[in-house]
């Protein structure tokens, strides 16, 4: 600047005087004493950064500037999504913010300390009773009593599936429900045979399939409802009157020997047993029967056998055990 007579250089703004030139002032080391309080010429939150005749304050990360301050910025509230990995929850910070895990799950997932991963806290089995069984899910687990077993004041009892209605609601109506430890088993009765050999769907076992059901040579088979029927027939009865179970083997019918009867053939003839039937004849030196056998023109008429008989095999509905 030009005087009267002489001349004066002045630095610029930012740049002080050695004399001989002009040297940036650095501000950002520059502390600004008011009374006992050391103050920066930057605002609270933010960085100093030196240029040549100046300087600047942009806030640091985390905050904004508003107005002359830097006022921190909460990233839980971003409405794009918190910046923070799947199971973990948002919690901001000065400037900053933490994502910590939730509970039941841990960081270092897949080899990432910022990725949280599910805890399986069964895997050393020491998290429920002995009794129970630990099932992990995502972030949490269960205790509970393995299958056929229920809790019970602390601890798994055996579920009785067979129950007072002898598992009606398990088995097959024709089947008899057997409890066992932590399970049960269906057996079919007699006279029923269980598809795929359990007792969860019993069929009636046609037992007359299969050599006339046992039963004697002269009789006739007939299937029922869990048992079979052994039907005589005529000229034969059941041994040891009804009930008897005679429908096995050859015990079922005796021959009826109708010649005991004095009433089975007519007068003046002979009466011979047959199994099954029997025959009313003339004997060769009876001439009274022959000239009745001559006035009957023919001979004698054989007469039928006895009605038959019915007796029935009941099966035992339960087996004993």
């Amino acid at each position: 600047m030009n005087t009267i007579g002489s001349f004066f250089c002045l630095c610029y703004v930012g740049f002080w005087s050695n004399d001989t030139e002009c040297v940036d002032v650095n501000e950002c080391s520059e502390v600004y004493s008011n009374s006992s309080t050391s103050v920066s010429v930057c605002q609270p939150s933010s960085t100093c950064i030196n240029l040549p005749g100046s300087y600047q304050c942009p806030c640091n990360s985390g905050f904004l500037l508003n107005g002359t301050d830097c006022q921190d910025v909460d990233e839980c509230s971003d409405p794009e999504g918190a910046p923070c990995p799947d199971h973990s929850v948002c919690k901001n910070t000065i400037g900053s913010l933490l994502c910590p895990c939730l509970d039941g799950y841990e960081p270092g997932a897949q080899g990432n300390d910022t990725v949280c991963g599910d805890i399986d806290e069964c895997l050393f089995n020491t998290t429920c009773r002995v009794d129970q069984v630990c099932t992990n899910l995502p972030g949490t687990y269960h205790c509970d009593c393995p299958g056929g077993y229920h809790e019970d004041v602390g601890a798994c009892v055996d579920t009785d599936e067979c129950g007072n209605s002898n598992g009606a609601e398990v088995c097959h109506p024709s089947a008899r429900c057997w409890n066992t430890p932590g399970s049960y088993t269906c057996l079919c009765s007699q006279g029923h045979a269980g598809l795929l050999g359990i007792g969860a769907l019993c069929v009636d076992l046609d037992e007359c399939q299969q050599n006339n059901g046992g039963c004697h040579s002269a009789a006739t088979c007939s299937n029922s409802a869990g048992g079979f029927q052994c039907h005589c027939a005529s000229g034969w009865d059941t041994r040891g009157g009804h009930g008897d179970r005679g429908g096995h083997g050859d015990r079922g019918c005796v021959d009826q020997d109708e010649c005991v009867s004095p009433s089975a053939c007519p007068a003046h003839t002979s009466c011979r047993n047959y199994p099954g039937s029997f025959n009313c004849s003339c004997a060769s030196n009876n001439t009274v029967c022959i000239e009745t056998q001559t006035l009957d023109r023919g001979t004698l008429p054989r007469r039928p056998a006895s009605r038959s008989r019915l007796f029935t095999v009941f099966l035992i509905n339960f087996m004993l055990f």
